[in-house]
């Protein structure tokens, strides 16, 4: 994923920026990925499943080959000044939440109106001090779980204008050499 900075405003001071593909949520978008200027973002922590082993009458845990995360990432950004983001957010979420969505038979069938019409792919790049990508974590099959308060606050100092969302995902992968 090459790093796209034409609708950025990298005079932010943010380090992270989301890319999320547009074409299978809503084809009318002419660009294929929106950039979302993160103010917050935590990649989730990822555990490695164990069993208690019984030796001797001692007890100790053993690792076994399972990886065990959380796969729901919280995201929180500065809208541009249209808000097309929150708006194509809104979109995505009516969309899943919407009795014509079928989810289930057509997940394999391609264009079945089933999930993959929900689901896309998420790059998060996380930047350097000087603006160069450092890591590129992608979340494949990810979707919209949770559209948080749009926030409007004027009075106090920070970000007048800030907005969170969840997303659920299938696999987290993270590229070191963006």
């Amino acid at each position: 994923m090459g790093f796209d900075n034409a609708n950025l405003n990298l005079l932010t001071g943010n380090r992270a920026i989301a890319y999320i593909g547009t074409e299978k949520i809503d084809p009318s978008i002419k660009a294929t990925k929106l950039a979302f200027n993160l103010t917050q973002f935590s990649v989730n922590q990822l555990t490695v499943d164990s069993n208690e082993m019984h030796y001797l009458g001692f007890n100790a845990p053993m690792p076994v080959s399972t990886r065990t995360d959380v796969k729901e990432v919280d995201f929180m950004y500065m809208p541009d000044s249209n808000l097309s983001q929150y708006r194509f957010l809104f979109n995505w979420l009516t969309k899943i939440a919407s009795d014509g969505v079928s989810l289930g038979v057509e997940f394999e069938t391609p264009g079945g109106g089933g999930l993959e019409q929900i689901m896309t792919d998420i790059h998060v790049v996380v930047l350097s001090e000087f603006k160069k990508p450092v890591v590129d974590f992608t979340y494949t099959n990810a979707w919209l779980q949770r559209l948080g308060e749009l926030r409007f606050d004027f009075q106090s100092e920070g970000l007048p204008i800030y907005h969170e969302f969840t997303i659920m995902y299938e696999r987290m992968i993270p590229n070191f050499n963006p």
